[in-house]
């Protein structure tokens, strides 16, 4: 089915949305124009990027510090201001605006100013309800190696379960995998994710920024949504001005010495009048894992991904179409498969449209994700054991009200088709790890966001968003025990969500919320028969799994002061029939333990403190303190894969003039305490040495930045050198699934250097 066609049933979702008569005509659009000044010389500063995130729009100052966005619909919108070395702002601006804006920005070190994925619209972290976090391009390119789950790790809340550089799976309070949802663009990303190994299949590296969600977010993305969100999504296209030109891009080059792994990346971007486009391509290789106790054999990797987009805005809205590829081959250090290797490929295509219409923004999509794995215990050139190929349809539809009587709500609809095709057999008969599968899915969600004193930063803000879940489930007939003419099986929830946000003023807040999450058993959970050659384990499925239910709340309070800027949140999940694998005690097959999967209600509970305080316009000292607790009521231990506790101390120091002409460079050193990390018991995933549980010791490891960028012509040029583990620290990171065998990576020098023009 072509994407055109994928879009015509999302328009036809959408007229049960729209009430008779509204898609006549279109709204209002203005401009949005002004001057960005340095606050204490009022000289003008350009390359500041003005970002409307709700409406995918973007512009940069030029040399007078002037900037304009043309064809803006009326509403209500954030706009931020960021750049280099300077601080970062938003402000709320109600459209059609008489007269230009005045910004003045100070020297500071800059942090992240808007979020779009904690609401269905973009805002400010302060006034959510929930925590969230960001990481730049920028900080994803001079720190983080090829995972989404080392990009993110340093996050309160957040860690990477690391198989190898080559592979990293985020982790959020304690969860991970089928409960944490991983988004492109705010679409959710299947890459079968039902094993600890199992990393999302997309480069961080091909995103603007990504998001992070802590705690349930089921009713803004549905059922693997339950213990929080990761969203990669990418800057809006460029646009021009009076039928004006415009060409830029972005070279980088990478390198870090512990697996002599290199890194490239190329993008390039242009715009005339409305029309903007953008091509971008990364590949990525690196050599065994390097640890204090030697490399870790088999764990070379090699990586490519591209991505293009294109499309037009204009007064109606805007439509646009992308694509991205990612292919990924590595090897997993697996000692009774010594030729281990994987495969794994991702390939997405989207439709997306924005309308401008006189009661609001009516955005719609169609996407197609096809995922493949491929598994060879033998050898790349042997047959593989495990071939799967998923392929997921999403039509997504959305219609955004304008603020009215202080309310500003979002009325969504969704609907997944997917299937499962297992291209594999066992010496049985049997289809590896997988029977063939479909399902299909529909989704219906209301949020409304109240603001009492209507754009006022003082305050209260209330939500509320509610959500119903309707999947269906149908297996083909398989060899497998129950499936011999096939089932069926139907699955419904209905979630919800209530925050309340109090501003003190613009720079304090107190957030609460309340939140009832739900994800339905994996298809694995459901009917997994056989040997599971990346884990090392003969796995069954449980075809009496019900759904897991959840109830979170937590309570939060912030700062954004010139002074101190940082949050303190306490959190309490309740689990009900939480699924967990365990070991059945049955004699083992093919000299591998055999596990299944079982259910209990459980609880998680938690602390976390995040800090920055500026000493100077050039100095400032950042913490972060994350502490979890987790407990299965049926068995009395906690839950596997807990994390220990960890604190973070250092400081940054930066210098250089505002003038994007000038040199600039900073230099930044942190410490990283991480507690004694302790097992569940005998169902903790690769949690035994020698028969006996590993139980880990605590540690700290050092890390150093320095970075520089300065103007050569019309190219603005940024190095950086990064050491990890800067005094070579030898210690066993608890989420690493070697820690069986080794220890984590000892020092590594990372080299970076990016043009852009």
């Amino acid at each position: 089915m072509c994407l055109f066609h994928q879009f015509g049933i999302v328009g036809t979702l959408l007229l049960t949305a729209m009430p008779p008569g509204l898609a006549a005509g279109h709204s209002q659009t203005s401009s949005l124009t002004g001057r960005v000044i340095d606050a204490s010389t009022n000289q003008p500063l350009k390359n500041i990027v003005v970002q409307i995130p709700e409406i995918k729009r973007r512009a940069t100052t030029d040399p007078q510090g002037l900037f304009i966005i043309e064809h803006l619909p009326v509403g209500r919108y954030l706009v931020a201001f960021q750049g280099n070395q300077v601080e970062s702002m938003h402000i709320w601006v109600s459209l059609p605006v008489d007269k230009g804006m005045e910004i003045k920005l100070s020297a500071r070190i800059p942090v992240a100013v808007v979020t779009v994925t904690a609401t269905p619209w973009a805002t400010h972290p302060m006034e959510t309800a929930q925590q969230t976090a960001s990481v730049s391009h920028e900080q994803l390119f001079a720190q983080s190696g090829m995972s989404v789950g080392e990009a993110i790790a340093e996050l309160p809340g957040v860690r990477n379960v690391s198989t190898g550089e080559a592979s990293g799976t985020p982790m959020i309070r304690g969860m991970v995998n089928d409960r944490v949802r991983v988004l492109d663009n705010g679409i959710g990303v299947n890459y079968q994710g039902f094993s600890r190994r199992h990393m999302p299949t997309l480069d961080p590296l091909d995103s603007d920024r990504i998001d992070v969600v802590r705690g349930p977010a089921s009713v803004l993305y549905g059922s693997q949504a339950i213990g929080g969100a990761v969203n990669l999504t990418n800057a809006p296209l460029p646009t021009a001005t009076d039928g004006k030109a415009l060409l830029g891009g972005r070279l980088s080059l990478g390198h870090a010495s512990a697996s002599n792994s290199r890194v490239g990346h190329a993008m390039v971007e242009g715009a005339q009048g409305g029309f903007g486009w953008r091509l971008a391509g990364i590949e990525r290789a690196g050599d065994n894992t390097r640890t204090p106790d030697g490399g870790i054999p088999n764990t070379d990797f090699r990586s490519g991904s591209w991505s293009v987009a294109g499309g037009y805005s204009g007064e109606w809205g805007q439509i646009q179409g992308r694509a991205r590829s990612f292919d990924n081959h590595l090897g997993f250090f697996v000692p009774g498969s010594p030729l281990f290797r994987l495969n794994l490929q991702d390939e997405l295509q989207a439709l997306e449209s924005t309308l401008y219409l006189p009661i609001g923004l009516l955005e719609m999509s169609a996407t197609r994700q096809e995922n493949h794995r491929r598994a060879y215990p033998g050898g790349i050139d042997a047959t593989p054991s495990v071939n799967l190929f998923l392929t997921t349809h999403t039509y997504k539809s959305r219609l955004k009200h304008l603020p009215a009587s202080g309310f500003q709500g979002d009325l969504a609809l969704e609907y997944v088709q997917q299937s499962n095709d297992s291209l594999a057999r066992s010496a049985s008969g049997t289809k590896t790890l997988l029977p063939d599968y479909e399902t299909r899915s529909w989704a219906s969600s209301l949020f409304e966001e109240w603001r009492p004193d209507g754009s006022s930063e003082q305050g209260w803000i209330l939500s509320l968003g509610l959500r119903h879940d309707s999947r269906t489930l149908d297996v083909g007939p398989d060899l497998r025990a129950g499936l011999a003419s096939g089932l069926q099986r139907n699955y419904q929830a209905t979630t919800g969500s209530i925050g309340a946000v109090y501003q003190f003023s613009s720079r304090h807040s107190l957030a609460a919320t309340l939140g009832r999450g739900w994800r339905h058993p994996s298809e694995y959970e459901l009917f997994a028969a056989g040997t599971h050659d990346g884990v090392a384990a003969y796995e069954l499925g449980n075809m009496n799994l019900k759904e897991e239910k959840s109830l979170n709340a937590e309570l939060s309070a912030r700062v954004n002061h010139p002074r101190i800027k940082g949050s303190l949140t306490f959190f309490y999940n309740r689990f009900n029939d939480y699924i967990y694998l365990y070991e059945t005690g049955l004699p083992p097959i093919n000299n591998l333990p055999v596990l299944s999967f079982n259910q209990a209600d459980a609880r998680t509970r938690g602390i976390e403190l995040e800090a920055r305080v500026p000493l100077l316009d050039s100095f400032e000292i950042r913490g972060s303190y994350d502490h979890l607790r987790s407990r299965n009521e049926s068995t009395g231990a906690s839950l596997p894969f807990t994390p220990p506790d960890r604190a973070s101390l250092g400081g940054r120091w930066s210098r250089g003039s505002l003038l994007a002409d000038a040199p600039q460079g900073h230099v930044d050193i942190n410490a990283v305490w991480t507690d004694t990390g302790r097992p569940s018991g005998i169902d903790e995933p690769f949690g035994t040495r020698n028969g006996m549980l590993i139980k880990t010791g605590s540690y700290v490891v050092w890390n150093l930045d320095l970075g520089v960028q300065w103007k050569w012509g019309v190219t603005r040029l940024k190095s950086d050198l990064g050491i990890t583990n800067l005094f070579d620290r030898r210690y066993i990171d608890f989420l690493d699934t070697y820690k069986q065998y080794y220890p984590a990576q000892g020092r590594s020098f990372r080299t970076t250097l990016t043009a852009s023009f």
